[in-house]
């Protein structure tokens, strides 16, 4: 009984699906193996057929995969070295990038509203000539010398 339970936990089965989840088919597509209807797509669902047949043990399948097509027939990222920070690079300076142009924009309006004279609400400026100047009264005058 003892015997038969770790026979059992030798022979755990392996599937095939699940490992062609978590590579990446080689056509070009960089579509999920199990997504992908191409040609080549089926030819690699054989052979990991063939390597779940002949390990019998997922990650010494996913070794052969990756000493056969290299690092990149995996879907997800390493999660240390350079191949997570390739991976992680975009997306950081994305957000740096943001934070500065927020920064920008919220403390250069700041700064440039605090330069401008401050006028009371409704109060008009006088020019030379005395006379109340508005943008309304300027494009009135526009307007009049266009008329002419």
């Amino acid at each position: 009984m003892f015997s038969a339970g770790l026979i059992q936990a030798e022979t755990k089965k392996v599937d095939p699906e699940k490992i062609e989840q978590k590579v990446v088919c080689q056509c070009g597509c960089n579509m999920p193996l199990n997504t992908c209807v191409c040609d080549f797509a089926a030819n690699m669902r054989a052979e990991i057929q063939e390597l779940v047949q002949k390990y019998g043990d997922e990650e010494k399948v996913m070794e052969a995969l990756v000493a056969k097509y290299g690092p990149m027939v995996k879907a997800e990222p390493p999660k240390s070295g350079f191949g997570f920070s390739a991976w992680i690079t975009p997306f950081f300076m994305i957000l740096v990038g943001g934070g500065l142009i927020f920064g920008y924009l919220y403390y250069g309006r700041k700064k440039r509203t605090e330069a401008l004279p401050h006028e009371e609400p409704g109060a008009e400026q006088k020019s030379e000539g005395g006379e109340p100047q508005s943008d309304l009264d300027e494009l009135r005058k526009m307007l009049m010398e266009l008329d002419k």
